[in-house]
């Protein structure tokens, strides 16, 4: 039977204790965050305002005939990055001691190539020249890379943090007030400002902006470390392996 003084001595247990007493603090921020998050994605729509901006930079930069085919990049490029750069990234992100860190950075970081479309020579298409499509296919593409990584972050610091018994009550939260704000925002702001010079720039300067602050939501976020994994012994040799160590391509991604 394990005594009181050893469970307090117990890494894990302090873990737990310190995630217990902040689960409620940490899922407001969550839920705050996702809450931004969403107000900042309804401004750059997929299926309305990324093909619009694309096609009108197309047409400016004098490859109307092209415009098609830069128009079915946008589809691959968003499913790749949702897809392949979390596989890669998942073994870094188990060694991660403190996961926020990862929620935060690429929250932050997805703010940037949204901040760079916002550029007049992108976001205003009489600017455009015929470099000016695979430039901002290249920050879309960088987007939603980042954006998988985002994904596979917040899981798994809802993962950490919350009981399986309160992440229905994260999600109804952030999906409920998120998704009326984000509706009353676009409501608001989305048409008047399509209409004034600069309108896109607008829009992509708002949602980075969402974006950057729906990130430093999380640096209020307590969550304690995970444990240091411990090396296990090396034989009498020298030569001992750990019988559970990585191999292969996540080896090289741990260090």
């Amino acid at each position: 039977m394990t005594s009181p003084a050893a469970k307090v001595d117990d890494p894990r247990a302090r873990q737990q204790e310190i995630i217990l007493s902040s689960e409620a603090r940490n899922l407001v921020w969550l839920a705050l965050h996702q809450v931004v998050f969403r107000v900042g994605w309804i401004f750059k729509t997929e299926s309305v305002i990324m093909p619009a901006v694309l096609d009108a930079i197309a047409v400016a930069a004098g490859l109307a005939e092209w415009r098609a085919v830069w128009a079915g990049f946008l589809p691959v490029l968003n499913r790749f990055g949702q897809s392949v750069p979390p596989v890669l990234f998942a073994g870094r992100l188990t060694g991660m001691r403190r996961k926020k860190i990862s929620l935060i950075a690429t929250t932050l970081l997805m703010g940037l190539p949204l901040l760079g479309m916002a550029l007049p020579a992108l976001a205003h298409p009489k600017d455009a020249t015929w470099t000016t499509p695979a430039l901002f296919l290249l920050l879309y593409g960088a987007f939603f890379c980042l954006a998988g990584l985002n994904s596979l972050s917040f899981n798994s610091v809802q993962g950490k943090l919350i009981q399986p018994a309160r992440r229905g009550r994260l999600l109804a939260l952030s999906a409920s007030v998120g998704s009326v704000l984000a509706v009353l925002f676009a409501w608001w702001l989305m048409e008047s400002w399509l209409e004034k010079p600069f309108g896109f720039s607008r829009l992509f300067a708002f949602t980075g902006a969402c974006f950057l602050i729906s990130g430093l939501c999380v640096l209020i976020v307590r969550e304690p470390p995970d444990e240091a994994e411990r090396q296990a012994p090396q034989s009498a040799g020298g030569n001992g392996a750990a019988a559970d160590a990585p191999s292969g391509f996540w080896a090289c991604s741990a260090k």
